[in-house]
C-alpha cells in the first residue's frame, strides 16, 4: 500500500517539476520581452510584469514542494552526518514535522488569504488576484502530504531489522 502511495507521489513530484521548468520557460521569454519592449520599442509592458512575479510565486511554492519529496531541500548534511545513525533519523522525523506543521499552517492561511483576494483583481490583467495565492493552500497542501510520507519512511527505516532479527 504504501508503495503504491509513493509510486503516486513520485508522479505528482513529476507533475510539479514539469509545471516548474515550463514556467522558468515561460518566465525567462516574458522578462526577455518586456525588458526588449522597454529598451527598444520605448513601451512598458505592465501585464508582463505581473504575470511575472506571479509565476516568479508559483515557481518559488511549487519547488519548494517538489524538493521536500525529492530530499533536495537546503539542509546542514555536513552537520548531520556527524550524528549516530539512529539519532539522524530522528533528527530526520523532527524535520519533517516541523515542515509538516509549518506547510499546515500556511495551508489554512493561504485558503484564507485566497478567499480574501478573489474579489480583487490584478490591475493590468484583470485576473482576480486570488488566482495568482492560489498557488499557497495548493502547495503547502502538497508539503503537508509529502511530509507525512517522510516522516512515515523515517519511522519505518528508524525500527528496520535485518534478516536476524537484528537492526539495522
Amino acid at each position: 500500500m504504501l508503495n503504491k502511495i509513493i509510486q503516486v507521489c513520485n508522479k505528482i513530484e513529476e507533475i510539479i517539476t514539469k509545471i516548474t521548468a515550463i514556467l522558468i520557460i515561460l518566465l525567462s521569454i516574458l522578462v526577455s520581452w518586456q525588458v526588449f519592449a522597454r529598451y527598444v520599442l520605448n513601451t512598458g509592458q505592465f501585464w508582463a510584469e505581473e504575470i511575472s512575479v506571479t509565476a516568479m510565486m508559483w515557481i518559488a511554492f511549487l519547488g519548494a514542494s517538489g524538493g521536500i519529496w525529492t530530499k533536495s531541500h537546503i539542509g546542514l548534511r555536513f552537520f548531520i552526518e556527524l550524528f549516530p545513525d539512529k539519532l539522524r533519523k530522528v533528527i530526520a522525523i523532527i524535520n519533517y514535522l516541523v515542515i509538516g506543521s509549518f506547510s499546515l499552517l500556511l495551508f489554512n492561511y493561504g485558503i484564507i488569504l485566497v478567499k480574501k483576494t478573489m474579489s480583487g483583481r490584478l490591475s493590468a490583467t484583470n485576473i482576480p488576484i486570488g488566482y495568482a495565492y492560489l498557488i499557497i493552500p495548493l502547495s503547502t497542501a502538497f508539503m503537508v502530504i509529502f511530509s507525512l510520507l517522510r516522516i512515515i519512511q523515517e519511522i519505518m527505516k528508524l525500527y528496520r531489522k535485518d534478516e536476524w532479527g537484528l537492526e539495522k
